[in-house]
């Protein structure tokens, strides 16, 4: 079982918890033409797929790296049994990963794994904010929190002025291991965020502000 937060109709997931405790993200990373492909698994559903059938990182990775694959993304995996995490880079034709370097991990819309690194098409024009440049903000503020970091001050710094880009829609903040999530969604207050936990929703039980 999962929950999914994701724009009405679509079937394919962009953020997930399943009941393993492990949480997927999907960060568009538009690669290179030479790394795209014709078909294969659209993003959405190959995030679907983590979120069904991945009760590890280990097996998310190999997921990904045996699925048929079309284009450029940055996938975050988190498994809060272990506090493992790990990014994964894909195109069709290139699959790299990164663990935690001084106790973060961290990713935006562009490449940062050697195999892939430089192989974005214009990454600091993908929106009004500069993906490199929201990288090293959020870096900068990951070494200011370092440590300290709470569902609360991570959504500060996911709003920050700095990272957030324009037309934002929705915010995220997952905490695997207790399964719980904070969500945000535009023309609310930037502090307003709805808490829900995976466990209780399954139960019934609602979200909470």
């Amino acid at each position: 079982m999962r929950v999914t937060l994701v724009y009405p109709g679509i079937v394919g997931d962009l953020t997930t918890i399943n009941d393993a405790g492990v949480a997927v993200e999907l960060n568009f990373s538009m690669a290179v033409e030479e790394e795209n492909g014709d078909s294969g698994v659209p993003a959405l559903i190959l995030v679907r797929m983590l979120a069904q059938y991945a009760e590890s990182t280990d097996q998310a990775e190999k997921i990904i790296r045996d699925a048929k694959r079309i284009a450029g993304y940055n996938v975050v995996v988190a498994d809060g049994k272990t506090g493992d995490a790990r990014l994964i880079e894909l195109t069709a034709k290139t699959v790299d990963t990164l663990g935690f370097k001084d106790d973060a991990l961290h990713t935006t819309n562009h490449f940062t794994t050697p195999a892939l690194e430089g192989k974005n098409i214009a990454a600091g024009n993908f929106s009004s904010s500069p993906s490199p440049e929201r990288y090293a903000r959020l870096s900068e503020l990951l070494i200011q929190h370092h440590g300290a970091i709470t569902p609360e001050i991570a959504q500060t710094m996911m709003h920050d002025s700095g990272v957030m880009v324009d037309g934002t829609v929705q915010t995220i903040v997952l905490r695997p291991a207790t399964f719980d999530f904070w969500v945000w969604a535009r023309n609310r207050k930037p502090d307003d965020f709805v808490r829900f936990n995976l466990k209780d929703l399954l139960a019934g039980v609602p979200g909470k502000q």
